[in-house]
């Protein structure tokens, strides 16, 4: 069950967030002209409304590139083990808990 969202700036694709049984933040990707400018923030508040869900009750997963860590931590998703590699993809396993 995956629920996406697409953010538009004029035609241009801005970014793009999934959410699969509305706890696994499954994707998460922000045009390079729009990073720094707080769409990942907006995306995450968007999807969690339009899902239903409720931060402060549901614990959420997700797996993050190395690159994106930062973006995922300002979230306020924190790092739940070692990076681990499958089939030549590298990801951090990371948990946002209630609060």
């Amino acid at each position: 069950s995956f629920s996406y969202f697409v953010a538009f700036s004029g035609s241009e694709l801005a970014g793009l967030i999934a959410l699969k049984n509305k706890s696994h933040l499954y994707h998460l990707f922000v045009a390079s002209s729009f990073q720094g400018q707080g769409l990942s923030r907006q995306l995450w508040n968007y999807a969690l409304k339009a899902t239903s869900t409720e931060k402060n009750t549901t614990t959420f997963t997700a797996n993050s590139s190395i690159y994106a860590q930062g973006v995922y931590e300002k979230l306020g998703f924190k790092v739940k083990g070692v990076a681990i590699e499958t089939k030549g993809i590298v990801f951090i396993p990371m948990t946002l808990e209630p609060n």
